[in-house]
């Protein structure tokens, strides 16, 4: 999709040859939940990368993937005003409300490499910036130029029994929300789907997608 605007000669060379097809699996075509889930410390991915490569550098390796724009060109709901994730103040102010009430319920840990553990990556504005004047472009992509090779278009979409749709704050901080629709683990099967653009459905995760040997 991002030959498709940033390059749309060649893009058209491509679909135009006999046979083409562009074939998506479990994209992130409306945005992922995955990059709050490592900033907030709350992926098991997120963490391994984390612990391997920074030990007890938690927040600081969360505070470099934060500023990585790419990363967060992934984050759903980036463009809903009502939400605000568009604003380093509503990341900050997660954060902060999150790591008080982690705080508060696990008293006990009052090191500072202990509470590091806790402390959120919060993307600089500049990055957000980027990150959303991304996802502005896609989504008019969508509108205006997808439809015109919809017959050539495929998405692969899988299943997980948990997926991340949204969050809430609670007494002991903020909990990730399961999507209503189904998912893959990582992207919701509304995220996913595109206008007009045939779909299947396949029994796994993910990160499985591309080894789904039965639906080759």
């Amino acid at each position: 999709r991002t030959m498709q605007l940033e390059r749309p000669k060649t893009f058209e060379r491509l679909m135009q040859r006999a046979g083409a097809r562009f074939v998506m699996l479990g994209t992130p075509n409306g945005g992922s939940w995955a990059p709050m889930q490592v900033l907030s410390g709350d992926d098991s991915f997120g963490n391994t990368l984390t612990a391997f490569g920074a030990p007890f550098q938690d927040h600081a390796a969360r505070q470099l993937m934060a500023r990585m724009p790419g990363f967060l060109q992934l984050q759903a709901a980036l463009t809903e005003p009502g939400r605000r994730l568009d604003r380093e103040a509503t990341w900050q102010a997660l954060a902060d409300a999150d790591f008080a009430a982690v705080n508060d319920y696990n008293w006990w840990h009052n090191e500072q490499v202990q509470l590091n553990a806790y402390r959120w990556g919060v993307p600089p504005q500049a990055v957000l910036d980027a990150a959303k004047a991304f996802r502005e472009a896609r989504d008019a992509q969508r509108e205006r130029d997808l439809p015109r090779w919809a017959d050539k278009l495929l998405l692969v979409v899988g299943h997980a029994r948990f997926t991340p749709d949204g969050y809430e704050l609670g007494a002991q901080g903020l909990d990730y929300l399961n999507a209503t629709d189904a998912g893959d683990g990582r992207v919701t099967r509304a995220s996913a789907l595109l206008p007009g653009v045939r779909t299947w459905a396949v029994d796994c995760e993910h990160g499985s997608l591309p080894d789904h040997e039965a639906a080759f």
